[in-house]
């Protein structure tokens, strides 16, 4: 009995405590979990703790910054490619214009090439009709006597034409080739042709018959004649210029003797003047001496000394 008593009296543990304990322990780990920085991962005992690290967190305005940037990065590739896509949009209209503006060129030059065809056959026509040997051309049931080349009657051409010469000096040289050779008012004047744009050479009506001349040397002589004789209107009626046109004409010439590109163009111009008006026209011998010597001490001509023969011939084999 005596050790029952004893054994009775020993302290039993309180299991109910101890599962209590368990169980507050553990639902306090489970909320200190859930109560963290989802940035630094650094926990807290309370939602208000956490709610007052977040504004002071350092990861949280790293990640900000790096939103911020990324916003201004796609703005700024946004705006270049709109810048791009403006570039483009600018280009297609200029080449839109350029192609529209080539079709009313086109149109025109059609219009050009019928009125000069009809000349072509009407002139044609008369020369079979009519005997060349008497140096006359049967136009409209007149009597015409052609001209030698290089002794052309521009005593039509008015001073306003001449001034207009001076006031647009890009186009000068081929108006007054224009004016002279192919004006269809004075066929006196239709003295040169180049009956194949094929072959390099040009035909001068010199002494009742057409002659054949080298044709490079013969546009590059043209160029330096028409350019002295321009010059010379300059000099005559340049008090009838404002400042401004002296200054641009002036200018031209200066460029028209050291600028090679200019030059090339001048002479592809005066070439194509040549093809596309009447093709019969003509010289003299004191012409022919001049179309047979280079004056040294014209500086477009040191200019024409670079340009090969063959520059004038060059697009010529791409066309039917």
């Amino acid at each position: 009995m005596g050790k029952i008593e004893q054994m009775s009296t020993k302290c039993k543990p309180n299991v109910n405590q101890i599962v209590n304990q368990n169980k507050i322990y553990s639902q306090n780990d489970s909320v200190s979990n859930c109560i963290k920085c989802e940035l630094c991962n650094k926990t807290f005992n309370s939602r208000q703790a956490k709610y007052k690290h977040k504004k002071k967190c350092k990861l949280s305005k790293l990640k900000q910054e790096n939103k911020e940037n990324k916003l201004n990065n796609i703005i700024k590739k946004k705006d270049k490619q709109l810048t791009l896509m403006t570039k483009h949009i600018n280009k297609l209209n200029k080449l839109l214009n350029r192609i529209c503006d080539f079709n009313s060129f086109t149109e025109s030059n059609k219009i050009t090439n019928n009125n000069n065809d009809n000349r072509k056959t009407e002139i044609n026509n008369t020369l079979t009709n009519n005997t060349l040997n008497n140096n006359t051309l049967n136009n409209n049931n007149q009597q015409v006597k052609i001209n030698n080349f290089g002794e052309e009657d521009i005593s039509y051409i008015t001073p306003e034409k001449r001034k207009n010469l001076l006031i647009d000096p890009r186009n000068s040289i081929a108006k007054l080739i224009d004016d002279t050779h192919f004006n269809s008012d004075h066929p006196e004047n239709a003295n040169m042709r180049i009956p194949n744009k094929k072959q390099p050479f040009i035909e001068l009506y010199i002494d009742n018959s057409w002659k054949i001349f080298n044709q490079y040397k013969t546009i590059c002589n043209i160029l330096r004649d028409k350019k002295e004789f321009i010059h010379e209107i300059y000099i005559k009626r340049k008090d009838e210029l404002t400042n401004k046109e002296k200054e641009n004409y002036l200018e031209y010439k200066d460029r028209l003797d050291r600028d090679l590109f200019l030059v090339k163009n001048v002479l592809t111009d005066i070439r194509a003047s040549i093809m596309s008006g009447t093709r019969y026209r003509p010289a003299s011998d004191s012409v022919i001496k001049m179309l047979n010597i280079e004056n040294e001490n014209d500086p477009t001509q040191k200019l024409l000394d670079q340009i090969p023969e063959s520059f004038l011939y060059e697009n010529d084999s791409s066309d039917e």
